[in-house]
């Protein structure tokens, strides 16, 4: 049988040989090209301003898995992340999708400007092959946009897709939080929209709520175009906002109403609000009242904007809202006056009797059991004032100042 195969020996040493240089080289290969595919993420990296470093690369599911990610941008855009793990999912020798797992994102400055930096349309055309899409999944976010505003999030799943050059991005939270001046705001369940020409975003106050309770903000780069708040009826802590009304029995007062924000041209931007404040007890007052309020205010953007149309009921008593309203960068500023006309002492009805002193509903109650009649004449007015700036609600002011000039009637 030797004797047979001996013509044949060199050709199969050969084909032996072949099949071991195949395989060394697929090894060799299986490990080179994660390297490669390491190396690309890091260049397309340094294109967009990170500094990213790999520990680890190795076949893994569907592709390639890299490990121990770290990366970060220089100032002053200020980003910097860690990712335990993703996975590079290939399209013939191309990173097609790239999937991050357990990330810790910090952020340091405005994310606008990061954004812009970050933006690929801004840098050099690198190569005509598609970007690959990437999502992050289980990712903790922190970010100091300034010394006095920090936000958290958790569970932050990032969905980023391209068509051609122009990213679209998702994200989305079920527990959002800021701290703005000290205050402590949320948690709120969160996503963000983004295309190439413009972004949405909504924070759900009350994802357990069965109305509607929501703001919504529209921009366009660096610029909020629409907000859009509706709130059910419900306490300002339940919704995640750090500002309480005091009502009778030490509760909380409740909430009801909506307010949006409208920039309609380059000079033209209106506000318009409309709402309820149940059982609040305010200063100069000596029992709670409802409070009814609607307004439109207008004027250019990036101004104050004047109040044109407003109405404010305190109980029996209501007036003209004068004042202005200013969009700020992350709040927004009032300054307003109210001014109640005067309503006879005697058409006060039991409900807003804590409108009027002790001694003065004592007395009436005594003259109305004994004679029947209301001994109450002449009239009740007021007039208040708000200074109220939404990134320091601890400094809000609220005055409600009563012009009483009942007396008892004598006979």
């Amino acid at each position: 049988m030797t004797g047979r195969l001996r013509p044949f020996l060199p050709a199969i040493g050969l084909g032996v040989g072949v099949a071991v240089l195949i395989a060394g080289a697929a090894a060799a290969w299986m490990i080179v090209w994660p390297w490669v595919i390491a190396r690309a993420c890091v260049d397309r990296a340094a294109a967009l301003g990170i500094a990213l470093t790999i520990d680890s690369a190795a076949p893994g599911g569907t592709g390639i898995r890299l490990g121990g990610l770290l990366g970060r941008t220089a100032p002053p855009t200020g980003l910097a992340f860690t990712v335990a793990e993703a996975d590079v999912e290939l399209s013939g020798w191309r990173a097609a999708r790239v999937v991050a797992r357990q990330a810790d994102i910090a952020i340091q400055g405005s994310i606008f400007a990061l954004g812009a930096a970050l933006d690929p349309r801004g840098q050099p055309a690198r190569t005509a092959s598609p970007e690959p899409s990437l999502t992050i999944e289980s990712a903790t976010l922190e970010w100091q946009a300034d010394p006095a505003t920090a936000v958290n999030a958790d569970h932050l799943r990032v969905d980023v897709a391209w068509a051609g050059v122009a990213p679209t991005v998702r994200a989305d939270t079920p527990h959002l939080s800021a701290r703005i001046q000290g205050a402590l705001w949320g948690p709120f369940r969160a996503n963000l929209e983004q295309d190439d020409k413009q972004w949405r975003g909504r924070l759900s106050l009350d994802p357990a709520a069965n109305a509607p309770t929501s703001l919504l903000v529209l921009g366009a780069g660096s610029e909020v175009t629409a907000v859009a708040l509706t709130l059910a009826r419900s306490t300002l802590g339940r919704l995640g906002i750090p500002f309480d009304i005091g009502a009778a029995g030490g509760r909380s007062a409740e909430v009801e109403g909506s307010a949006s924000y409208s920039k309609l041209a380059p000079n033209r931007a209106e506000i318009q609000a409309k709402g309820t404040l149940f059982g609040v007890l305010l200063p100069g007052l000596v029992a709670p009242v409802d409070l009814v309020f609607d307004l439109f205010a207008a004027g250019r953007p990036g101004q104050a904007l004047t109040i044109e149309q407003g109405h404010l009921a305190v109980g029996p008593l209501s007036g003209p809202l004068r004042g202005t309203l200013e969009a700020l960068d992350g709040g927004l500023l009032a300054a307003v006056t109210w001014q109640a006309a005067p309503v006879p002492c005697a058409a006060i009805d039991k409900l807003a009797a804590g409108l009027l002193p002790e001694v003065v509903r004592q007395i009436r109650a005594l003259a109305e059991t004994a004679a029947g009649v209301d001994p109450l004449a002449g009239t009740l007015a007021a007039h208040g004032s708000l200074s109220l700036d939404s990134r320091s609600l601890g400094a809000t002011r609220i005055a409600v100042v009563p012009d009483l000039r009942c007396r008892l009637r004598v006979p």
